[in-house]
């Protein structure tokens, strides 16, 4: 019987691991992730057209306003 491997998943240098008691943060970071968010750097354009980095949600609950707002830096994160 063959047995799948959870796949790895190289996330940015910007990725603190959250303590591991810390189940709200861990929810976060799988949240973000499933969504395409893998903690590489995020920008918000400014009104003069300059890319500013915007910081990653600190809870859960603002993690979906995240994502929708910068749907479109999401990366896949789906096995090729």
């Amino acid at each position: 019987m063959l047995t799948m491997r959870p796949r790895m998943l190289m996330l940015g240098r910007k990725f603190s691991p959250p303590k591991q008691s810390d189940a709200e943060q861990w929810k976060k970071v799988e949240y973000l992730i499933k969504h395409g968010f893998v903690f590489q750097s995020v920008y918000r354009l400014t009104k003069d057209n300059k890319k500013v980095a915007v910081p990653y949600p600190q809870a859960l609950a603002d993690a979906p306003a995240f994502v929708k707002e910068f749907a479109s830096q999401a990366i896949s994160t789906e096995s090729k």
